[in-house]
């Protein structure tokens, strides 16, 4: 907490979109991987790390001993398209690509090595983002439930603001926490079972997250329509 690992990444803003078999594991896994390789990024175009000082870290933070996971969540990495989205001057650029690309046959397994790469279209953005939330990423690694990580993602994009508040109404909340189509129409259940347990996880680790929330709520017609989260950053923090 007095001086926490950190990595920028691009806001929803830039990366507008991702799509396929991508798990609250996956993200930690993917945005570990990027800062563990963030001084050789736009060096090198393949990127090698021992499957088990991977699983260390993890192990070491609440996760399994078994580092099977990590190819795992590999395969899942490498079906996961991302399209993004800035622009440069008076140049608009979108792209799309795999978020992610790597060795995951039997010889790489044999090996323990996981070698891995970027799209290299996406570097630029991933090392000049213009918008960017600094993730904790050890804080990051050790919240549980997807919820959880993606709501952190979201406030953390909003801590270092002159005012530092986030505003959505309750289908931006909906789609930017990807709760499935269909589910959890009523506020009652989308509130017991994402919202209040994603938010209670972070104030309860306010030390590690750097900050505390605070929930508000505006009705229309006297149903819930917008959440506002209140960002109060710790005394640790305001003084790193």
């Amino acid at each position: 907490p007095a001086d926490p690992a950190t990595v920028p990444v691009p806001l929803p803003v830039i990366i507008v979109s991702v799509d396929g078999p991508y798990t609250e594991r996956d993200r930690k896994l993917w945005t570990f991987l990027l800062q563990a390789m963030w001084d050789d990024l736009d060096k090198n175009a393949i990127h090698e790390l021992r499957v088990q000082e991977i699983n260390r870290v993890f192990r070491d933070l609440g996760g399994e001993h078994d580092s099977k996971w990590i190819w795992e969540s590999a395969t899942r990495l490498t079906k996961t398209i991302v399209e993004w989205r800035y622009t440069e001057g008076d140049t608009r650029y979108e792209g799309i690509a795999a978020i992610f690309s790597a060795e995951i046959g039997r010889n790489a397994h044999k090996t323990g090595l996981l070698r891995f790469q970027f799209p290299g279209l996406l570097i630029p953005i991933l090392k000049d983002p213009r918008r960017f939330a600094r993730l904790r990423t050890h804080f990051m690694i050790e919240l549980s439930g997807k919820y959880a990580v993606t709501l952190y993602e979201l406030l953390e994009s909003a801590a270092n603001k002159s005012v530092p508040e986030l505003t959505a109404t309750v289908e931006e909340l909906r789609h930017w926490l990807k709760v499935p189509t269909g589910k959890l129409l009523r506020w009652q259940d989308f509130r017991r079972k994402v919202l209040e347990p994603a938010v209670q996880q972070i104030n309860d680790n306010a030390a590690k997250a750097g900050f505390t929330v605070r929930v508000k709520l505006d009705k229309e017609s006297r149903a819930i329509k917008w959440v506002k989260f209140e960002i109060i950053k710790t005394t640790e923090r305001l003084a790193l």
